[in-house]
């Protein structure tokens, strides 16, 4: 995410919170923070172009020290080498997001003016 701040345009939700930034490196690229932190709802949010999905989960206790990312475990390999933060095509039009998830979306054809480098 970069250091300009957007207005998500997604009104907000019990237990979803939506925040959007510039995406760093990307003329016109647009970033999305979907939090949902919620213990039993699933919740969904509209993309107007596709995306690149990053969820971070914990596969059985939010508490627990385990987390995975798109459904792998994140973990270090050998060396503490880390591991790889690939994102998942995700679609244009209704996403969902499961209870007490964090993803990051990066929109890189989003075309905002805001998010232009000059």
């Amino acid at each position: 995410m970069g250091n300009t701040v957007l207005e998500s345009g997604i009104p907000a939700q019990d237990g979803l919170h939506v925040y959007a930034h510039c995406l760093r490196g990307t003329s016109g690229g647009v970033a999305l923070l979907v939090i949902n932190n919620g213990n039993a709802m699933r919740s969904a949010v509209a993309l107007p172009v596709p995306a690149q999905r990053y969820t971070l989960a914990s596969p059985t206790n939010p508490l627990e020290m385990r987390i995975e990312l798109n459904g792998n475990e994140l973990k270090l390999g050998s060396g503490d080498t880390m591991p790889d933060l690939a994102g998942l095509a995700a679609p244009s039009g209704s996403l969902t997001f499961a209870p007490t998830t964090i993803t990051f979306l990066a929109l890189p054809s989003a075309n905002n003016n805001a998010c232009r480098q000059s």
